[in-house]
């Protein structure tokens, strides 16, 4: 992902129960029409949050 001139490394997770209000609003305070989109559906509208990737352990050489 690439916010300004910086680039991260990122994971991808859909939002828990917990988190999903306070996202939500959050969501809503950027683009009021979520709103309208979610009265106008039967189903959940998912939330991703990204999280900043570990970067993977180094592996020496085998032996």
């Amino acid at each position: 992902m690439q916010v300004g001139p910086e680039r991260r490394r990122v994971r991808a997770r859909v939002a828990t129960t917990e988190e999903r209000p306070h996202l939500w609003d959050l969501a809503v305070a950027v683009w009021p029409g979520y709103e309208d989109y979610r009265a106008r559906t039967d189903r959940e509208i998912p939330l991703v949050v990204l999280e900043p990737a570990r970067r993977p352990e180094r592996v020496g050489p085998a032996g």
